[in-house]
């Protein structure tokens, strides 16, 4: 199954600029923002998270695959909010793609 998330650009930019810093960033708490993808059917969906670490190692993102609410797969943590999500699970492929918004429509 396949789903795409369409973030505006400057939302893009403002994630990732927080992915590189080195240590927690005051003045958010341990979530900074949260970005669901639904598949169809709606059973399945991915949270994209922008984690904010602790002192030794900043802001991360955490991706999860759910089923119904309940939790079944995680990726490894990553440090850049676009690109391709991949989750194996149960012989079945679950893809988010997160691109750039065209905003111009």
């Amino acid at each position: 199954m396949k789903a795409e998330l369409f973030i505006p650009q400057k939302t893009i930019d403002e994630m990732n600029e927080m992915l590189l810093q080195k240590s927690r960033i005051d003045g958010y708490g341990e979530l900074i923002e949260t970005f669901t993808a639904c598949f169809p059917g709606g059973s399945y969906e991915v949270d994209i998270k922008v984690v904010n670490g602790d002192e030794q190692s900043g802001p991360y993102v955490d991706a999860v695959l759910f089923e119904d609410g309940n939790e079944l797969a995680v990726l490894e943590p990553g440090d850049n909010i676009c690109g391709e999500y991949w989750f194996w699970l149960g012989g079945e492929s679950y893809e988010v793609i997160i691109s750039p918004a065209n905003e111009n429509l």
